[in-house]
């Protein structure tokens, strides 16, 4: 997600966060901005490209006359396969077993939010009260930019910091 369709998202990127790296936030709001990519271009496959390659370039290659996504004459080789690589995606999760693809992922380590509404000088500090290392702070939160967090009070922005819940 770009900067700019970021903030139409309610999505923060600043000095100390960038909310398009937070696992949960990214995917609601790619989410949402599939849904209106699709109610605005007809198809999902349409907004599927859209997404891809940007709604305006999207536009000036889509002709009137072209029914959906498959009538394109895409000049990006990257563009022109990322429907594709959907589609054998989805045909993978929904037939693992014809792949030959075992369903035991790997399990997620239980972890639990924290809720955090005021700045946070050090995120080392933070990790320490939580018996956490920043090395692990920051990989199960990978939206932190820096090692510290100054909230913008004009947001009233609560964000949700992942912990290890034995911790």
């Amino acid at each position: 997600i770009t900067p700019s369709t970021s903030l139409t998202l309610d999505l923060v990127i600043n000095e100390s966060i960038d909310e398009r790296l937070d696992h949960i936030k990214s995917t609601q709001a790619a989410s949402t901005y599939l849904k209106r990519l699709q109610k605005r271009l007809g198809t999902w496959t349409n907004a599927a490209a859209a997404y891809n390659i940007g709604p305006t370039k999207f536009i000036k290659i889509h002709h009137p006359d072209s029914l959906d996504y498959y009538h394109l004459k895409i000049k990006n080789d990257e563009t022109a396969s990322y429907i594709f690589r959907i589609l054998a995606i989805k045909e993978i999760f929904e037939n693992p077993k014809k792949y030959h693809l075992n369903q035991n992922y790997a399990a997620v380590p239980p972890i639990k939010k924290v809720k955090i509404a005021d700045s946070i000088i050090d995120w080392r500090e933070f990790g320490l009260r939580h018996k956490i290392s920043s090395a692990t702070l920051k990989e199960l939160n990978p939206w932190i930019r820096n090692d510290s967090l100054i909230q913008d009070t004009a947001r009233n922005l609560v964000l949700r910091v992942s912990i290890p819940k034995n911790r």
